[in-house]
């Protein structure tokens, strides 16, 4: 189990390791960190807005997949591997206007070529706003 500290140096580094990146683009920042968990969050307004207002779902699968790939990143770097997405699928559950869009991703199998992940998005109530599996496959790095 982590201790705050070293929560809180991991997410220094994952921040950083963000910066000039789309996460950056849509302001996501990582928040909490476990041994099988990530979370971030992204504010909602009209800069992820699709027409009609409401959040688009493709910022919502660029969330959920950043907190994903960054998750298995972080859990295999120090092998000297990477880990990038092959796969994702989404269903977007309700409609969100406006507040911060929390994702947790959970890895549930860490295998030693692909890890498969499940994440969740929520408003600021808890309700849950989409709902995404995802494979990321580990690589040699390059």
């Amino acid at each position: 189990m982590m201790n705050d500290d070293d929560q809180q140096v991991v997410l220094a580094k994952l921040n950083a390791w963000a910066a000039q990146t789309l996460l950056q683009t849509l302001s996501i920042q990582f928040v909490a960190v476990g041994e099988d968990y990530l979370v971030a969050t992204m504010p909602v307004g009209p800069q992820v807005h699709q027409p009609h207002g409401i959040l688009h779902g493709g910022a919502s699968v660029a969330l959920g997949e950043s907190v994903a790939s960054t998750l298995s990143n972080w859990l295999v770097m120090d092998e000297g591997k990477s880990a990038v997405g092959v796969n994702i699928q989404a269903n977007h559950l309700r409609p969100m206007q406006s507040g911060i869009a929390t994702c947790k991703a959970v890895i549930k199998r860490k295998g030693r070529t692909m890890h498969y992940c499940e994440m969740s998005v929520v408003d600021e109530a808890g309700r849950l706003v989409c709902a995404m599996s995802m494979n990321n496959m580990v690589l040699s790095q390059r």
